[in-house]
């Protein structure tokens, strides 16, 4: 359940990114803020109800978050919105880099290192559900999720979610249409903050303490990795980024203490051979079956997977040995991994990394290219009958 809610808040929190950067084309290093500043407002308010003894039920408290994110995101977007490229990235890492240090100065506020803490449970209870378990809390956030998702998503329907694809796009002609870019850059800006901070309520009901970490450059860069994972280009893919995300985080992070390193093949391998993120995946089987090639791309694609798993099978054992080898003093040489142990220090192993690579890539070459002359066969058939 708990790692239900992560992944429920980090839909929340990479879909509301994404009304900027794959929405507006606006690439922003501190909208972590947003999502920090929402927490912290969410905090204030639960210590608010617990010692007014408010008549709030829990389930209205995250919209603290979302106003203070959007109000937040209406001030610092008035600046950071009139200009965009380079010069809004730079701006919104000012602004993060500001807020963080804000935090060991107001103390009264954001409470130090040590941050601020909340009781969910002093909100009023809900026919008698008091949020105590974490299934009952999860049930809150994923509710909240589905509703946040909607509403972005209707959102991107919207005329405003259409001019800022057109900004996205071509922003140069933007002005020539009669729109003023920095004023859709602005109420885009003030959406996604609003979004953001539900995230940050979200985050702290479900840990009940906020600390300037969720703040920092580190928060901002990880819901970049989730967007770029999963494809910025469609509505889907930061959310499959954020699931994706929060697996690779919780789950092989237990596994292996290399798993950045993981993340960061992931990342740049995303970004040189798949800019589209995982989500470009199910777009192209899906543009084969519209086009009727599915059938006849199959056994290619079938091919490729196999060269996938092998590349992935490398990459994995290289890893592994090699973060083993730097550690040989603190934990042996030895490596279990496949259902197999061996010496990192002997060249079987090395032999086998070299192996697993070289066929994963000859295999997905050989394939790739027998589906392009497949696919050009199958288009000269179709000429040839015209």
């Amino acid at each position: 359940m708990s790692a239900l809610s992560q992944a429920a808040i980090a839909i929340v929190f990479a879909a509301s990114y994404n009304l900027l950067y794959g929405q507006s084309g606006l690439l922003s290093f501190g909208h972590a803020v947003f999502m920090g500043l929402g927490g912290y407002a969410t905090v204030h308010a639960l210590q608010a109800i617990a010692t007014a003894q408010l008549p709030v039920p829990l389930p209205l408290v995250p919209l603290a978050g979302a106003a203070f994110g959007g109000i937040a995101g209406l001030a610092f977007g008035w600046l950071s919105s009139r200009r965009g490229g380079t010069v809004f990235a730079m701006i919104t890492m000012g602004f993060s880099e500001l807020v963080v240090a804000l935090t060991s100065v107001l103390l009264g506020f954001f409470g130090g290192d040590r941050g601020r803490s909340g009781d969910r449970t002093s909100a009023l209870p809900v026919f008698g559900i008091d949020f105590a378990g974490e299934q009952q809390v999860y049930y809150l956030i994923a509710a909240w999720t589905l509703v946040a998702v909607v509403l972005m998503y209707l959102l991107t329907r919207t005329p405003l979610g259409r001019i800022a694809r057109a900004l996205r796009d071509n922003p140069e002609r933007l002005p020539f249409v009669g729109y003023d870019a920095s004023q859709v850059r602005w109420r885009m800006f003030t959406a996604s903050s609003i979004f953001a901070g539900l995230a940050g309520g979200l985050y702290a009901i479900n840990y009940e303490i906020l600390t300037p970490q969720a703040l920092g450059i580190e928060t901002s860069a990880s819901v970049l990795i989730m967007v770029v994972l999963g494809g910025a280009s469609t509505f889907a893919g930061p959310i499959l980024g954020a699931v994706f995300f929060t697996w690779l985080r919780l789950d092989v992070a237990h596994r292996t203490e290399a798993w950045q390193l993981y993340l960061g093949i992931l990342f740049v391998g995303t970004v040189l051979f798949a800019p589209q993120g995982l989500s470009s995946v199910v777009q192209h089987f899906r543009s084969l079956a519209q086009q009727g090639r599915l059938a006849l791309r199959l056994p290619f694609e079938f091919a490729r997977g196999i060269a996938l798993a092998l590349l992935v099978a490398g990459t994995v054992l290289a890893v592994e040995a090699g973060w083993l080898l730097s550690q040989v003093k603190e934990k042996g040489a030895v490596l279990t991994l496949f259902g197999t142990s061996t010496d990192v220090r002997t060249a079987p192993v090395w032999l086998a990394t070299a192996l697993l690579l070289a066929a994963g890539a000859v295999l997905w070459h050989v394939a790739s290219r027998k589906a392009l002359d497949s696919d050009a066969a199958a288009s000269g058939a179709v000429k040839a009958k015209s």
